[in-house]
């Protein structure tokens, strides 16, 4: 997208972080990869993926 910092720690695309979350437990703070669990989550986009995304994020965080 072009965006600076794009490419930073803990910036991923939806597709990833869907696919991390679901699939390789990253949730779990005990797995080989596991994400960083925050209350602030940005999410650029407004389609599909972006809304699993925010549901997702929102999930984690009540947890």
């Amino acid at each position: 997208m072009g965006i600076p910092g794009e490419n930073a720690i803990n910036i991923m695309s939806s597709n990833e972080y869907l696919t991390r979350v679901n699939l390789m437990d990253a949730a779990n703070p005990n797995t080989d990869t596991p994400i960083n669990l925050g209350k602030h989550v940005m999410v650029v986009g407004g389609g599909n993926t972006a809304m699993d995304s925010c549901r997702t994020a929102k999930r984690l965080v009540l947890r």
